[in-house]
C-alpha cells in the first residue's frame, strides 16, 4: 500500500462518510423520492416543489465562501465537528412541512445553513493538503461517499416513506449525520490542512521544517480565465446533473415505472457514482485532468438521449443511470484537484468556495428547470435534449485550461502526475 494511504487511511474513512452524509447528499439523492408523497399530499405541482432546491441553494451560497475562510483559518476538522451534527438537525426539520409552499421554501433553506459546515470544501481541503503522491485517489475515495448514500439512500427512503409516511422518512435519514457521522468524524478526522511539512530535514536530528503553502490569493483567481472557464464549464454540467438526479424518479415514473422500481433504477446511479470517482481519482495521479474531464463529463449526454421518449426500456434505464452517475461521480474530484494543481492550496478554501457559487446555483437551475417543463409541456421530452447540448458544451470547455503551473505543482519525486501532464 502507498505510504500517504497507509497513514491517512483514518482520515480517508472520516472524509468519505462526511461527504456520504453531509449536506450535498441528504437530501439531495432523495428528492426525488419525496417529490411524489409530499406533491400529492399537499397537491403541489413538480416546478413548486423543485423550486425548494433554488431556496437551498440561497442558502450554500450564503455560507460557501465563509465556510472556506472558517476552514482556511481554523481547520477543516473544527469546522466538520459541529457542521456534521448541526446539519442533521437541518434534515430533521424538513419533517415540518406544512400544506404552505413558502413553509418547504423556509425549511430547505435553514437545512442548507444549517448543514454547510459538511460541504465539500471541508472535506477536499483536509485531503489536498495530507495528500500529495495520491492526491487524485484519495479525493476519489472521499467523495465516492456520494455515491455510496445514493446507492442505499433512495431505496432506504422509499421504505421509510411506504412504512412510516414521508415526515418520519426525514427523522429517520437525520439520524444517520447525528449519530453515525458525527462518531466517525470525532474519531478519526484528524490532521493538520492548515501547512504542510517540507519533503527535507531542517537539519540533522531536527524535525522537517514548516513552510507556507504555495498558490494564488482569491483574488488573483478571480483575475484567472482558468477560473471562469472552470466555473462555467462546469456550471454547465451540474445544470444537467441537478436537472435529472431530482427528477430522475418522477421521469421514470411518467414513463411507466412503479415508484419502488425507479427508486432501484436510481440506485444504480450510485454505484456508478462511486465507480467512477474512484476510477477518475487513480486516473487523475497520472495523465491531465482536464482532458480526462472532457471525455468523462460529455457522456451523460447520451444519458439524456436514451431517455427521450414515451417508453423507456428498463435495459436504457439502467444504462441512462449508470452513464450519469460515472460522470456525476468524477465531477467534483475534477473540481477539487483541478482548484489544487491550477491555484496552489494556499487559499484553495475560500476559492474552492467561490468557483462553486455558479455551480451550485447551476444544480438548482437544473432540478427546478426541469421540473417546471415537465409542468408547462406535460413531458420531461423537451428539457433533455437541451440538458445532453449543456453537457457536452460543459465537457469540451476543459479543453482550454492548457499546462498546470509549475508554482503549484508538487515535489517532482513525490508526484508522478506532474511528470506526465500535458498542454
Amino acid at each position: 500500500m502507498n505510504p500517504e494511504l497507509r497513514r491517512h487511511w483514518s482520515v480517508l474513512l472520516a472524509a468519505g462518510s462526511g461527504v456520504m452524509l453531509g449536506i450535498s447528499s441528504i437530501p439531495a439523492y432523495v428528492l426525488g423520492v419525496f417529490a411524489g408523497p409530499m406533491t400529492r399530499e399537499f397537491g403541489w405541482s413538480l416546478g413548486a416543489f423543485q423550486f425548494g432546491t433554488l431556496v437551498f441553494t440561497v442558502g450554500i451560497l450564503l455560507s460557501s465562501t465563509w465556510i472556506g475562510a472558517l476552514c482556511d483559518r481554523h481547520g477543516a476538522r473544527a469546522v466538520a465537528l459541529i457542521g456534521m451534527p448541526v446539519g442533521a438537525c437541518g434534515v430533521a426539520a424538513l419533517a415540518l412541512t406544512q400544506a404552505a409552499p413558502w413553509s418547504w421554501y423556509l425549511l430547505m433553506f435553514v437545512a442548507s445553513l444549517l448543514g454547510s459546515g459538511t460541504v465539500p470544501t471541508v472535506w477536499t481541503r483536509m485531503v489536498n493538503a495530507l495528500f500529495v503522491q495520491r492526491r487524485g485517489f484519495a479525493l476519489g475515495l472521499v467523495l465516492s461517499g456520494s455515491g455510496l448514500f445514493a446507492l442505499f439512500g433512495a431505496p432506504l427512503a422509499q421504505w421509510l416513506i411506504s412504512a412510516w409516511g414521508w415526515r418520519a422518512a426525514w427523522l429517520g435519514l437525520a439520524l444517520l449525520p447525528l449519530v453515525v457521522g458525527t462518531a466517525v468524524v470525532a474519531a478519526f478526522f484528524r490532521g493538520d490542512d492548515r501547512r504542510l511539512a517540507a519533503t527535507t530535514p531542517s537539519g540533522a536530528g531536527a524535525p522537517p521544517a514548516v513552510v507556507a503553502v504555495a498558490g494564488m490569493t482569491h483574488h488573483e483567481a478571480l483575475r484567472s480565465y482558468r477560473f471562469w472557464v472552470m466555473a462555467l464549464g462546469f456550471a454547465a454540467v451540474t445544470v444537467g446533473v441537478g436537472g435529472t438526479n431530482a427528477n430522475f424518479v418522477p421521469m421514470l415514473v411518467s414513463k411507466g415505472f412503479q415508484a419502488p422500481e425507479a427508486a432501484g433504477i436510481f440506485g444504480t446511479l450510485g454505484v456508478a457514482i462511486a465507480f467512477g470517482r474512484l476510477a477518475i481519482g487513480y486516473v487523475l495521479d497520472r495523465v491531465w485532468a482536464p482532458g480526462v474531464a472532457a471525455a468523462v463529463l460529455g457522456l451523460p449526454a447520451i444519458s439524456a438521449w436514451l431517455l427521450v421518449g414515451g417508453e423507456v426500456s428498463r435495459t436504457d434505464a439502467l444504462l441512462a443511470a449508470a452513464l450519469l452517475g460515472f460522470a456525476q461521480g468524477a465531477e467534483y474530484d475534477f473540481l477539487a484537484y483541478m482548484t489544487a494543481r491550477y491555484f496552489g492550496m494556499a487559499h484553495y478554501g475560500r476559492i474552492y468556495g467561490r468557483i462553486v457559487i455558479p455551480i451550485i446555483v447551476a444544480t438548482a437551475v437544473g432540478a427546478f428547470g426541469v421540473g417546471w417543463s415537465k409542468d408547462v409541456f406535460g413531458s420531461f421530452d423537451v428539457a433533455l435534449p437541451v440538458v445532453g447540448l449543456l453537457f457536452a458544451s460543459g465537457a469540451l470547455a476543459m479543453l482550454t485550461l492548457g499546462r498546470y503551473p509549475l508554482a503549484y505543482a508538487p515535489p517532482a519525486s513525490d508526484a508522478p502526475a506532474a511528470r506526465t501532464a500535458a498542454a
